[in-house]
């Protein structure tokens, strides 16, 4: 089959029963709010989705439990043949909830936990979450579900707590471990974005590695930056910008679909709606909204003179639309000086490999 997707999120809901500050589409109570399409709807997507060759679903919000119908969603899917993840802060998954979503054929659960509890909590915007999430995970193992976690990093995270934490990750029995830093994805995210120096995250990195040999599960991390001896490897067809690879797309919750994460907030950077046009017509240059990323490798003018600036094309696009609200910004992130050169925000490596990708499986075998 044509493989034309490559992966989906299917980002259901933007309701939550939290306000996370680190939240990538701003969901919760006084926060971003769009209509929601019926069941229906996201059913024709899901075959659609298929038909283009799809291999990997998520299963996003805000809190996807909170969408109702979301057990039919995950059965279509899972009779689909596509990889299936349902990604949840934990709080509404009661036992009874876990065995409605397993009758329904869901078999992996991603369920965020950002560290020790006084983290975790400060994170999420309210006390005793923690213990919530812990409990979720715990009975999510029990009952059977392979369970990722997921943990973003933040300018407050301390990462002294990394062996106990994935210790303790381990006793439970967790399948595997994702890391993240936090990405500022809002113009008031990146207001407020204290941008972690390259050398603090490879030392993060470096520990990370060592951490994950005492574990018996594997862990994924985000990579961040390059070493010099690196661009070839993480500037490869395999880690370009998802925006030009054109292989993975968000569908939020009102029809609207984006090439990546970082623009789902304004809507010029909407490819269009799948409640006006079929998701084939919208991925492809016939649907037009591909316009608005015309100058998605466009190198800007603070790089004209790296030695390094066609590999990476001045890093990631987004940081510099956020704040200037241009394609052509050098990333912010960039330490070309000091030897660290960006990378796109979603490239992942599993610990102890080389291989590195920015569109699933980060996480197979």
């Amino acid at each position: 089959m044509n493989e034309r997707i490559r992966e989906v999120d299917l980002h259901l809901t933007n309701r939550c029963n939290l306000v996370c500050a680190h939240c990538s589409v701003d969901s919760g109570a006084g926060r971003s709010s769009w209509d929601e399409m019926p069941v229906e709807q996201w059913l024709q997507v899901i075959d659609e989705a298929a038909r283009l060759g799809c291999r990997y679903v998520d299963l996003t919000g805000g809190e996807p439990v909170l969408f109702g119908g979301v057990e039919r969603i995950v059965e279509r899917v899972v009779q689909s043949g596509m990889h299936l993840e349902l990604q949840s802060n934990g709080l509404l998954l009661t036992a009874e909830r876990l065995r409605e979503l397993k009758r329904a054929g869901l078999a992996t659960l991603v369920i965020s936990l950002d560290g020790p509890e006084s983290q975790h909590d400060l994170m999420r915007g309210r006390a005793g979450v923690y213990r919530s999430a812990i409990r979720a995970i715990g009975e999510a193992v029990s009952s059977g579900f392979e369970v990722r976690v997921t943990r973003v990093f933040d300018h407050t995270s301390c990462s002294s707590d990394m062996d106990s934490f994935a210790a303790d990750l381990d006793r439970i029995g967790v399948s595997h471990l994702s890391i993240n830093m936090f990405s500022p994805v809002t113009a008031k995210h990146f207001a407020r974005w204290q941008k972690p120096s390259a050398a603090s995250w490879m030392a993060t990195v470096d520990l990370i590695e060592r951490v994950a040999s005492r574990v018996r599960f594997p862990i994924t991390y985000e990579v961040a930056y390059a070493r010099p001896d690196e661009v070839a490897e993480l500037f490869a067809e395999e880690t370009r910008c998802l925006i030009e690879r054109r292989r993975w797309f968000l569908i939020r919750c009102d029809g609207e679909v984006y090439p990546c994460y970082h623009f789902v907030h304004r809507a010029e950077m909407s490819l269009g709606s799948i409640l006006r046009t079929p998701l084939s017509g919208l991925i492809g240059d016939e649907g037009g909204g591909w316009d608005a990323y015309a100058d998605i490798g466009q190198l800007p003018s603070g790089c004209a003179n790296c030695s390094f600036g066609s590999a990476c094309g001045g890093g990631c696009p987004s940081p510099g639309y956020l704040n200037l609200g241009s394609l052509a910004v050098k990333d912010v992130r960039c330490e070309v000086e000091r030897g660290f050169i960006p990378v796109c925000p979603f490239v992942k490596r599993r610990a102890g490999s080389k291989s590195v990708t920015n569109i699933s499986p980060y996480y197979g075998s």
